[in-house]
């Protein structure tokens, strides 16, 4: 029907033909079922210009490390991509993150041969952990599209991203300029160390 009293943005969002444009991303599985991948305005401009497309970066990230929660590209006009990273995590009764990670999670770097990490702490400060994110990473990296479209650099985030806690918007999607805004002080230690 459009939007009430708003003809310019319906004509944006309503072609001729009544299609809806979403200004989503997505991609069509082999059955012909499409699955929204992300948000088309999602796009990070390198400081070489290039554009890349952050969610696919991230889903590569997460089927590589099972125990990653969240991840976020980041790198709008800078060098290269980074990313911060969140691990899977329990939540408390106001459905903010806590610091143990989830029997799934554990169980995953058990079997990785990482035993005795069960918070997020005791994993920021494990070698085997952070090794088992650095391999993950190089796998992803694999499957970039571009040179450019690879993770350079990465943070682990102390908490995991959700509604309460601002990152998330009421749909699931990520608020990239607040995660930004959040973790600051990560973002410019990992720009600031000498050029990869």
């Amino acid at each position: 029907m459009g939007y009430l009293k708003n003809e310019q943005a319906t004509r944006e969002c309503i072609d001729n033909q009544r299609r809806v444009h979403s200004g989503d991303e997505g991609k069509l599985s082999k059955d012909n079922l499409m699955t929204i991948t992300g948000r088309i305005k999602e796009i990070l401009v390198t400081g070489a210009g290039e554009n890349v497309a952050p969610v696919p970066i991230e889903i590569n990230v997460k089927e590589e490390l099972p125990f990653i929660s969240n991840v976020m590209c980041i790198g709008d006009q800078m060098k290269y991509i980074a990313a911060l990273l969140t691990f899977k995590v329990s939540s408390q009764a106001s459905e903010l993150p806590n610091h143990q990670l989830l029997p799934e999670a554990i169980e995953h770097l058990q079997r990785l041969g990482i035993k005795g990490v069960t918070t997020v702490q005791d994993a920021m400060n494990n070698k085997e952990v952070l090794k088992a994110i650095q391999a993950g990473i190089d796998r992803a990296n694999k499957k970039a599209i571009s040179n450019a479209a690879k993770i350079k650099a990465w943070v682990i985030v102390p908490d995991d991203f959700t509604i309460p806690g601002g990152e998330f918007t009421p749909t699931l999607k990520v608020k990239r300029n607040v995660v930004l805004k959040k973790y600051a002080e990560k973002v410019n230690e990992i720009y600031s160390k000498p050029e990869l």
